[in-house]
């Protein structure tokens, strides 16, 4: 497991969802979870695979009713 830096975190964009962003590496797969508070379970949110070259990946979560969503992203092969 390794550490993802996040590039970014927009909420309440036009779709009413938050964007999740981060700086991905060529061919690496990734996990993005999120729970409700700081201290709860993570729950999975979705995997993401990246492509042939490095850049920038993102994910979109459509916000939940209380408005409260902390992410992580994490590498794995």
């Amino acid at each position: 497991v390794s550490i993802v830096q996040l590039a970014s975190l927009n909420g309440g964009s036009p779709q009413n969802a938050a964007q999740v962003s981060w700086q991905a590496a060529a061919n690496t797969m990734y996990r993005v979870e999120c729970r409700t508070s700081l201290t709860g379970q993570w729950q999975f949110l979705t995997n993401y695979t990246h492509g042939p070259k490095n850049g920038l990946a993102t994910v979109t979560d459509p916000i939940n009713e209380a408005g409260i969503c902390f992410y992580r992203v994490v590498y794995f092969k």
